[in-house]
């Protein structure tokens, strides 16, 4: 789970949930802004393209047309609840130059 880079408090699930895709995660503790990567952005709308991407092409033909659709979602729900512990974050706006950790 991602901390704050100023003074290491651990952030919530639920904030970063729900605040990772559309605004900065602040720190509850310290008031530092946490912007979620592009790349980590960019990563898990690939995965969900894929999964789409499955459903229209059969991919799980195995599980007929409706069970696939219900599989597409589960994947979906997975994916997305696994995003808060897999984010990558910046206390600036946008990725990091080269070199910076």
């Amino acid at each position: 789970m991602p901390k704050c880079k100023k003074c290491d408090n651990n952030f919530k699930y639920m904030q970063i949930l729900w605040s990772s895709w559309y605004e900065p995660i602040t720190c509850k503790s310290c008031g530092t802004k946490h912007y979620v990567k592009l790349s980590t952005k960019i990563i898990y709308w690939i995965l969900l393209l894929l999964m789409l991407i499955a459903i229209n092409f059969n991919f799980f033909d195995f599980a007929g047309k409706v069970g696939s659709i219900l599989l597409g979602i589960l994947m979906a729900i997975i994916i997305i609840a696994v995003m808060p512990f897999l984010v990558k974050l910046n206390t600036k706006k946008g990725d990091y130059k080269k070199g910076d950790k």
